[in-house]
């Protein structure tokens, strides 16, 4: 499906194969699903977060892993090739382009992004070339008492479209 993002920004970061676990989710899965994530300017998603605080009075909290771009969370067909990739790649310095135009559901806030690189490597390890949830930077995550109000907000930028960001 052609994308109708304007990806007019380009920043760069470092790819890191089987980051450090930080939630009891991923420990627990630790043991079949494999992670990369490219590690990006932490400036990004604290620049759109305040932003959106500013605009929306809608705080968020910081993403867990820090500001990141997740080009693989599953399990990985074949183990062998992810294995290869990761000593190929792990530490590299990937190029990511991302779009301005800020989305969210109400419960979570982030910018669409794409990485032709990151396809290729997820298609060398096994694994489809778009992710299940497509490629992005999250901002953060919405606090559980500004949840409704930011679901409001998240309502009228469907109703009126774009042109209300």
């Amino acid at each position: 499906m052609k994308s109708t993002h304007n990806y007019n920004m380009v920043t760069s970061g470092k790819l890191v194969f089987e980051p450090d676990n930080v939630t009891k989710k991923h420990a627990r899965q630790a043991g079949w699903k494999r992670t990369a994530v490219i590690m990006l300017d932490e400036d990004i998603s604290r620049y759109y977060a305040w932003f959106i605080r500013k605009r929306y009075n809608i705080p968020l909290s910081e993403p867990f892993r820090g500001t990141h771009l997740t080009i693989i969370a599953d399990k990985v067909p074949n183990r062998f090739q992810y294995d290869w990739m990761h000593t190929q790649y792990n530490g590299k310095a990937i190029e990511v382009e991302f779009a301005t135009d800020v989305r969210t559901d109400g419960h979570h806030w982030w910018l669409p992004a794409r990485c032709v690189e990151a396809e290729d490597i997820r298609e060398k390890c096994g694994l489809e070339r778009d992710p299940f949830f497509a490629f992005h930077i999250t901002i953060g995550n919405v606090y559980e008492r500004y949840v409704e109000h930011s679901e409001y907000i998240s309502d009228l930028i469907v109703k009126y479209g774009d042109g209300f960001l």
